[in-house]
């Protein structure tokens, strides 16, 4: 097949990994880029305006005037996107016999105006089953539930000297900032990695940040060598998980992760990973695994086996192509 991917595409981005495994699995497959132009990368202020103009019905079909442009310039059999696009930008692609699908990574709370349920989708494929469930007992559409996963490219264990603290990567909303907070203040050696606005955290916050933005090799690095990752959840994550529990454990970290149902559906939280449900929990299994290496690597070892064995883009996508296939 000839496949275009939408979303943004550097590398370990989430589109950049399912491009990459459309090639592996043989697929003629191209980075399409993001729905956003190129003018809105140039500076924060443009930023800004391109993403105004797309939260407005009547401004973001112009927005994505120059994608849909690349999407007919490039004869494509299916169209695989990770952001939403507007109803007339999916409706047009649809019209030249292109399937489009759109697996959305985010939580509930950035599903915006709510326009991926009125697009002609071939399929919208999310994250939460509880969310999919909901859907599916009312609506005719086809909507599936799909989680993220690992790239085995690039997610993979790569042993190095040890990092003596915990590893903290991603966004750091309000809710997230107030448990590493707790957490400093138990004297929990902490670090943080990710972008965002850094002068709007907390200056106990500051001092521990690294200030990288982690990516491939970094990132797995960092996620097999420290103490432990701490993967805990947006509030809006209601049944689902997000891309760093596969990450991390598919580079062999030893993964705390907050508790959910479908969790359990993933890996085993005796041998591969270590469920959190209270903060004192955590507290009592960093400490644990700060004195006994060997059990952090025994976590790691049998998380990422798991991971690369049931969790990666591949085995999503093919699940993917299925459904739309039908």
């Amino acid at each position: 097949m000839r496949i275009g991917v939408i979303g943004p595409c550097e590398v370990d981005d989430f589109a950049w990994s399912i491009n990459n495994t459309f090639i592996h699995m043989g697929h003629e497959s191209l980075l399409l880029g993001s729905m956003l132009p190129s003018w809105a990368a140039t500076n924060r202020f443009s930023g800004v305006i391109g993403s105004l103009m797309l939260k407005e019905k009547l401004t973001r079909p112009i927005v994505e005037s120059n994608l849909l442009r690349r999407v007919k310039e490039a004869d494509l059999d299916l169209v695989v996107t990770v952001e939403s696009l507007h109803p007339e930008t999916v409706n047009s692609i649809r019209a030249r016999n292109i399937d489009v699908a759109l697996w959305f990574p985010d939580a509930v709370s950035n599903y915006g105006p709510l326009w991926m349920f009125d697009a002609n989708y071939s399929g919208v494929f999310l994250k939460d089953p509880l969310v999919v469930s909901r859907l599916n007992s009312f609506l005719d559409l086809p909507i599936w539930y799909l989680p993220e996963a690992c790239d085995p490219t690039i997610h993979f264990p790569i042993d190095g000297l040890e990092i003596p603290s915990v590893a903290v990567v991603g966004s750091v909303y309000p809710t997230k900032a107030r448990l590493l907070e707790r957490l400093l203040a138990e004297n929990v050696p902490i670090r943080i990695y990710g972008g965002g606005n850094l002068h709007r955290l907390p200056d106990p916050l500051r001092k521990v940040h690294s200030g990288e933005y982690l990516r491939a090799r970094d990132k797995a690095t960092v996620y097999r060598n420290s103490i432990a990752v701490l993967n805990t959840l947006h509030p809006a994550e209601l049944e689902s998980v997000n891309c760093r529990l596969f990450e991390a454990t598919a580079c062999g970290g030893a993964v705390l992760a907050e508790s959910r149902a479908s969790l359990h559906g993933f890996f085993d939280v005796d041998s591969q990973i270590v469920e959190i449900r209270s903060f004192e929990n955590l507290v009592e299994e960093i400490f644990d695994l700060s004195t006994n290496p060997h059990r952090r690597r025994d976590l790691g070892n049998a998380a990422s086996h798991e991971a690369l064995a049931r969790h990666t883009y591949k085995h999503r996508l093919a699940e993917l192509l299925e459904k739309i296939n039908h």
